[in-house]
């Protein structure tokens, strides 16, 4: 059952004009509901960073996230990103999926897609997109980076059941200075998988302001993570690392030339419930998401909504706030708009 363009459409203008006045209206959820990992690659540490902070003991339980799902709906989220660390390892994530795509929600999973072929019977009633790691075409250098023995060949026996499954499927490959010159190789193999690529840049980002380690010895310049990947849009029809979004980097991230509106149409859920804002990797205020109905109308939470800036904010070039900010923005509308419409008349991939 794939997702109504129509009624997400209609959503998503609500959201756009209540967060124009002023309200908060978030559009899209973004939900780490572990950290728990089965990875442990090399320009990332929070798995291990982050269950310091929220052991799965912590975890809500499958009644909990039902109910959020529930709450999520009620107050105008229409796509729920599940992601994580490894949100295959939750034993009830096909559970939260499956009900939030009876909402009329559409289903985004972050994975690293080592459990993808095991759990692919489950997702493939539910699961609109499959945002899937891969880091490398060469096996050895993938799971290097991944630090995880086999993990090439297991994420893409997981792509290909997915992609017979009927669930888009999108790489996204962080370019780092161990992939950088062989970049060329994942695209062909996307091509091969019939699925797009997500060239994307290693970002130094805490949990929970703990700084990660290993992401500034691989990361590469903004310049030269920007040559990289527009050489390769004019080779690769695949690759859809967007040109707003290469020059959104170029322009030194937000609040240069663009806000960041994350804190009013978006929505932060930590793995034990907690509502992280102004969002997940600056948590400057928490708020219990089982509360959420009755929360957004208290006094404490407007008050929040009134600064939108904070020093951390400043040169930010996180893709999946860039997205939701172009909705805020008069030059972002015509392009979405135009995106959409490619979407529903040509039966284009989601992302």
């Amino acid at each position: 059952m794939k997702t109504s363009y129509a009624k997400l459409s209609t959503r998503f203008l609500k959201s756009f004009v209540k967060t124009g006045l002023g309200f908060y209206s978030p559009f899209v959820a973004y939900w780490e509901t572990t950290y728990r990992c089965n990875a442990r690659c090399e320009y990332c540490s929070i798995g291990r960073i982050g269950t310091k902070h929220y052991p799965s003991s912590k975890e809500l339980s499958t009644e909990e996230s039902l109910k959020l799902v529930d709450d999520l709906h009620s107050v105008g989220v229409s796509i729920i990103n599940f992601n994580g660390a490894e949100s295959l390892l939750r034993k009830d994530i096909i559970k939260l999926i499956d009900h939030a795509k009876s909402k009329g929600m559409m289903t985004i999973l972050g994975t690293n897609g080592l459990l993808l072929s095991k759990r692919i019977n489950g997702l493939k009633d539910c699961l609109d997109v499959a945002l899937v790691l891969l880091d490398s075409h060469i096996p050895e250098v993938n799971d290097d980076l991944r630090k995880v023995k086999n993990a090439f060949n297991k994420t893409v026996e997981g792509i290909k059941k997915a992609v017979n499954a009927g669930i888009d499927v999108n790489i996204r490959c962080f370019v780092n200075q161990k992939n950088k010159n062989e970049l060329g190789g994942i695209c062909e193999l996307a091509q091969r998988l019939g699925v797009n690529v997500h060239l994307q840049p290693i970002i130094k980002i805490p949990v929970d302001f703990e700084e990660v380690s290993g992401a500034e010895e691989l990361a590469v310049t903004p310049k030269e993570y920007i040559r990289i990947v527009r050489n390769l849009k004019k080779k690769y029809s695949c690759v859809k690392t967007s040109k707003a979004y290469l020059n959104f980097v170029d322009n030194g991230g937000f609040f240069n030339k663009m806000p960041c509106s994350s804190a009013r149409n978006t929505i932060s859920v930590k793995p034990d419930g907690s509502i992280a804002f102004p969002c997940a990797f600056y948590p400057l205020k928490r708020f219990d998401a089982r509360k959420l109905r009755k929360l957004i109308k208290t006094n404490e939470f407007k008050e929040c909504l009134k600064n939108e800036k904070h020093d951390f904010c400043e040169n930010c070039i996180l893709s999946c706030y860039f997205v939701p900010a172009l909705t805020q923005n008069l030059f972002g509308i015509p392009r979405l708009t135009k995106l959409f419409l490619k979407d529903y008349f040509r039966n284009k991939k989601w992302v």
